[in-house]
């Protein structure tokens, strides 16, 4: 495995990043999955209003993941491994890169169905605060915090 280098995301990366999140939210089984184009205008809206700070994975040249980050609101917005790379530590290190950034503690949510990144979560010491609905597509979602020391 070659080094893997986290910097900051590029816009000119917005397809990238995209492609991953659709594929890994895919490989999760997510419902409602929105097309890789709409994935693609969102973020190219995010980049740098609503993800203040987009971190990407690269090893050879090519970004294997990504995290989106909102410090000021205290929000992991986004945290998404290419589907092959999952189990390989890349999702450990951007949560331990949100946990730095946001010392305070954040929150996040995910599809409630998503088992596998429920228990990565759980395993990185987030506990979970709510259950409730994705404000936009209606399926069930869980919510997760992690704060200092918790």
């Amino acid at each position: 495995m070659e080094q893997i280098l986290l910097r900051p995301a590029r816009a000119a990366e917005a397809d990238a990043i995209a492609r991953i999140w659709h594929a890994s939210a895919g490989h999760g089984g997510a419902p409602n999955l929105p097309s890789p184009e709409f994935l693609r205008e969102r973020v190219e809206a995010a980049l740098g209003s609503l993800w203040p700070e987009v971190t990407v994975a690269e090893e050879a040249g090519e970004i294997v993941a990504f995290l989106a980050l909102a410090p000021a609101r205290g929000v992991l917005e986004e945290i998404f491994v290419q589907p092959d790379r999952i189990g390989q530590g890349l999702g450990r290190r951007l949560l331990d890169l949100a946990k730095r950034r946001m010392p305070g503690g954040f929150t996040l949510y995910t599809w409630a169905q998503n088992a596998p990144a429920r228990a990565f979560y759980e395993r990185a010491g987030l506990a979970l605060t709510q259950e409730g609905r994705h404000p936009e597509r209606g399926h069930p979602v869980v919510h997760y915090a992690w704060t200092p020391g918790g």
